[in-house]
């Protein structure tokens, strides 16, 4: 290949990379900033302690320590807890939609540790909905596992009555009225779970655009595509002069 060639061909290489890093940068550049919050809640027990007080298999998940962990995550990162949301915190501005959209839920390492991430246009506003949601969230699961506490503690007394005597006063009827001891506590205070190990927090810096990455990919791209033009132009070429009868290379000179 000729010096000319060469020269073109880094050229074009270098042109392309530039453009693509240039366009990309200015686009990245354009974009809102968007900032991270996030917070972290332990589950200590299953996510239905008023049934777990009845033994084991009743809590969701079982035994399996991911698959509890994965549960528990969909459960917090629900749709429900979004429409709360929106509705008990209006100034937040947020649809159900938006505040679902924006809010991430995710398991931290092997354990029942979840961080709640919200996204937003400040750092103000992704603490004030990250706080919300985890708010919401601890509401509504206090309220509903001391509601299902209340039912099940009712049908234990119930199936405690009928009972008869000697069963009533036997290990099975002690073992009845523990269950409805723990049960009545648990619907009158709740368990406190899950704990809020972690407050909001949230970094200064903005986590998107990430302008300088998104610049230095476009300029690998852009060098890639100025590279495969050039292979492809190579090999049209070479194509050309099979298909003409030329050879492909200098004919070899009468000194050799």
């Amino acid at each position: 290949m000729k010096l000319r060639n060469i020269v073109a061909g880094v050229a074009l290489v270098v042109v392309l990379a530039l453009v693509a890093a240039g366009v990309a940068v200015a686009v990245s550049s354009g974009q809102k900033k968007e900032y991270a919050a996030t917070t972290r809640i332990l589950f200590e027990g299953y996510a239905q302690p008023e049934l777990g007080t009845l033994g084991p298999g009743f809590g969701i998940g079982g035994d399996h320590p991911d698959r509890r962990t994965f549960t528990l995550g969909l459960l917090v990162d629900s749709r429900t807890v979004a429409e709360q949301v929106a509705r008990n915190y209006p100034k937040l501005g947020y649809t159900a939609d938006q505040v679902h959209s924006q809010i991430n839920v995710s398991s931290v390492g092997a354990s029942d540790l979840l961080e709640i991430t919200a996204r937003s246009t400040s750092r103000e506003r992704a603490l004030a909905l990250v706080t919300a949601y985890r708010q919401t969230f601890n509401r509504m699961r206090r309220a509903r596992e001391r509601r299902r506490a209340r039912v099940a503690a009712r049908a234990l007394q119930s199936a405690l009555d009928q009972l008869s005597a000697r069963l009533r006063f036997s290990g099975i009827g002690e073992t009845m009225r523990a269950q409805i001891g723990q049960l009545n506590v648990i619907a009158r205070i709740g368990t406190a779970t899950p704990i809020v190990v972690e407050d909001a927090h949230a970094d200064s810096d903005a986590v998107s655009p990430q302008t300088k990455r998104n610049g230095l990919f476009a300029l690998l791209f852009g060098a890639l595509l100025g590279i495969g033009l050039i292979v492809l132009r190579s090999a049209a070429i070479a194509q050309r002069d099979r298909a003409a009868g030329a050879p492909a290379t200098e004919p070899a000179s009468d000194w050799e």
